[in-house]
């Protein structure tokens, strides 16, 4: 019996959204995408009806009978479960699930992030799921582009999120995350509001003040210093959404004492150009950049890419942009990156001798 069956009740199916595709006469592929399938070999043409089967559960004795009706060998169930077992396109009984402990709304919520996660994994994929349900990030700013981040944070299901915006819902806001009804309401108060709505409420429980483990700061034209600064001395995780004039950009994921801070990025831009200082404080002060209001499509595009990269982090991955800034631009939404490295009068890390010339930002194709 394949490990991952330990008695008659146990059931087993192929991972969620994986298909048994026909290559040849008896060769089957299972999934298309190259580094998650799996190519198998029948003996015999009546073996696909296992395949078949196991688009939903089964166990292993009624794989069996399938064989059994069709006057076949039913050992060959058993082998073919145990190839596809090893190949890990199969998934088994869950025991001892953690998941159990969040009620059924939002484990409905949650479960197709969990499978799809599972293809990629050996396990159910719910392990990273309750490492978001498990963790707090606090969102600051939540303009279009800030609205999106929250709201796709708590579908993730990020368990505790702290929203921070006191600035009233205008017209211009409205179109994705607030409606015509939110008007001159705090945009923090609404958010609140509107992730607790969500389906399964109890995940995420929005909270007022508490630690949190990351930080996402959305800002207009320039990064709040002070703030970067806090969460710096802090040793805080953050990552800087900044909206532009004609382009928003998602980065650097700053991780204190691990490549550049915000204040690097600072010194670079007064590097190439010495009065960017003098203009960045006119702009920390002018109200002009968030008066104008924020295209949809690129606050849906850049909220929902910096939600991914703090799910990416929470689940122990690097963030594809730490180091690095991706710009979405205006008129066509296209992508490029500027990759930083700690510039050496900064001091949040020891720069390394002899290698000065490797602190300019760089540009690549994202």
């Amino acid at each position: 019996m394949p490990p991952i069956l330990r008695d008659k009740a146990d059931t087993v199916h192929l991972k969620r959204g994986l298909s048994p595709l026909w290559r040849d006469d008896l060769e089957v592929q299972i999934g298309v995408e190259e580094r998650i399938s799996h190519r198998l070999t029948l003996q015999d043409p009546r073996e696909y009806l296992i395949l078949e089967a196991l688009t939903i559960d089964h166990t292993l004795p009624q794989l069996r009978g399938i064989l059994i009706r069709e006057h076949y060998d039913p050992s060959r169930a058993d082998a073919i479960v145990g190839e596809l077992v090893d190949a890990g396109v199969v998934q088994g009984p869950t025991r001892g699930a953690s998941q159990l402990s969040i009620p059924r709304p939002a484990r409905e919520l949650l479960a197709p992030a969990a499978e799809s996660r599972a293809l990629t994994r050996d396990d159910d994929g719910w392990p990273p799921i309750m490492d978001l349900v498990a963790s707090s990030v606090h969102v600051v700013g939540l303009g279009r582009t800030g609205a999106r981040v929250a709201a796709t944070l708590a579908a993730s299901g990020v368990g505790h999120l702290l929203l921070t915006d006191p600035s009233p819902v205008t017209p211009r806001d409205c179109g994705l995350d607030y409606t015509q009804a939110d008007i001159g309401q705090p945009r923090d108060a609404v958010m609140r509001s509107r992730v607790r709505s969500m389906p399964g409420a109890c995940v995420p429980f929005v909270r007022t003040g508490a630690e949190t483990h990351v930080t996402v700061m959305v800002d207009c034209g320039v990064y709040d210093i002070l703030r970067a600064r806090d969460l710096m001395y802090q040793g805080s995780p953050h990552l800087l959404v900044l909206i532009g004039e004609a382009s928003s950009s998602v980065g650097p994921w700053v991780s204190p004492g691990h490549g550049p801070c915000l204040r690097c990025l600072a010194l670079h831009s007064t590097d190439e150009d010495p009065l960017w200082p003098t203009m960045a404080t006119q702009l920390a002060n002018s109200h002009t950049l968030g008066a104008r209001g924020e295209d949809p499509a690129l606050a849906s595009l850049v909220g929902c890419y910096a939600a991914s990269q703090v799910v990416a982090a929470l689940t122990g991955y690097r963030p594809p942009c730490a180091d690095l800034t991706i710009a979405f631009a205006l008129p066509d939404y296209s992508t490029r990156a500027i990759r930083w490295s700690p510039h050496p009068e900064c001091g949040c890390i020891a720069p390394v001798t002899g290698q000065d010339n490797d602190f300019a930002p760089s540009e690549q194709a994202a």
